[in-house]
C-alpha cells in the first residue's frame, strides 16, 4: 500500500467550546497544489473510525511526537463530495493552545494520511464532462483514512507570530519576533486532575454514537454523527418550548427502530446461510 499527505487550509464549520471540539472539512473532491485529487467518495474510514486518534502534524514534531491531541471521528459526504472531520481536544496544555489556536483562527491547517489501494489519471471521458481536470494528473480513486492531524498552516505573520509564541512552532531561520503587547493573551495554568463533567457527552465505537448525561448514565445511541452533535445540542441548549425534547426524543426512537431492523436483518441473514448448509 502506498501513503501520502496531504495538508491545506481548512473550512473550520463550527467550533464547540462546550465540548472543546471543532468540525472542519478534511478533504474535498477538488484538484490540489500537486495537480491531484484524492476523491473523497472512494475513502473508507473504518479504520480511522476505530482508532479515533488525532495527531499534531502526523506525529512528526519532535517534542509531542505522537502523543495524540484529541479523539475524533471522520466522515464522506456525497452529496457534497467532501469528509468533515471532528476533533475533540485533550485536556493537556498543548492540545488547550491548539484549541483556542483553532477558535481565534491563528490555526486553520488540517492535514490527511492516506493509505493509496488505487489511482489513475482521468480518463478521456472525465476529463469531457469536466474541463477543469485537464489540469489534474492523478486521481486516487480507493483509499484508507490511516489518519488527520491538526497542521500549521499560517496564512499571515500575526498568525506566525502567535504560533511561535504559543511554542505550537518553531520559529523559521531568521525570524525575529516582534514587541508584544501589554495586553497579549497569555495562556492560563490548567489544574491537573480527573474529568469532571458537567454536561452531556459524546462517545462512539466507529458504529454506533451515543449520547451520556454528565453523570455517565446512557442517553441514546445514534448511527450517525451529525444527528448525534444535532441532538446532543438540543440536549445542553435550554428550549423556548418542548420541541427541542421531542425532537431528540423522536431521533432516539429513530436510532432504536434502526436498530431493532438492522438485528432482525441479521438474524435473517444467518438462518439464510445456515438453510444453504442444511442446519436447519
Amino acid at each position: 500500500m502506498d501513503y501520502l499527505v496531504r495538508a491545506f487550509e481548512g473550512n473550520i464549520d463550527s467550533v464547540l467550546e462546550g465540548e472543546r471540539a471543532v468540525v472542519a472539512r478534511i478533504n474535498t473532491s477538488g484538484i490540489d497544489r500537486l495537480k491531484t485529487i484524492i476523491d473523497p467518495l472512494g475513502c473508507d474510514v473504518s479504520h480511522f473510525n476505530k482508532t479515533r486518534s488525532v495527531l499534531w502534524n502526523h506525529g512528526l514534531d519532535p517534542i509531542r511526537g505522537t502523543v495524540p491531541i484529541g479523539a475524533g471521528w471522520a466522515k464522506v459526504r456525497r452529496a457534497e463530495r467532501d469528509m468533515l472531520g471532528k476533533t475533540t481536544f485533550a485536556k493537556d496544555d498543548f492540545s488547550n493552545q491548539l484549541f483556542d489556536a483553532y477558535k481565534d483562527g491563528t490555526l486553520r491547517g488540517w492535514s490527511i494520511k492516506a493509505g493509496v489501494h488505487e489511482a489513475s489519471p482521468p480518463t478521456k471521458e472525465e476529463i469531457r464532462s469536466n474541463p477543469a481536470l485537464e489540469e489534474c494528473e492523478t486521481i486516487y480513486r480507493r483509499w484508507d483514512l490511516i489518519e488527520f492531524s491538526a497542521t500549521p498552516t499560517p496564512g499571515n505573520s500575526d498568525c506566525l507570530t502567535m504560533l511561535v509564541s504559543r511554542g505550537l512552532i518553531t520559529a523559521p531561520e531568521g525570524y525575529v519576533p516582534p514587541k508584544l503587547p501589554d495586553d497579549f493573551p497569555c495562556d492560563q495554568e490548567i489544574e491537573d486532575g480527573p474529568e469532571v463533567r458537567t454536561a452531556p457527552y459524546i462517545e462512539t465505537d466507529g458504529k454506533t454514537w451515543t449520547i451520556y448525561h454528565a453523570n455517565g448514565q446512557r442517553c441514546m445511541a445514534l448511527p450517525d454523527p451529525e444527528m448525534a452533535d444535532e441532538c446532543l445540542r438540543l440536549l445542553v441548549s435550554k428550549p423556548e418550548s418542548k420541541r427541542d425534547y421531542y425532537a431528540a426524543e423522536a431521533a432516539q426512537a429513530l436510532a432504536e427502530t434502526r436498530r431493532m431492523f438492522g438485528d432482525i436483518s441479521t438474524e435473517i441473514k444467518e438462518y439464510i446461510d445456515l438453510y444453504r448448509h442444511g442446519r436447519v
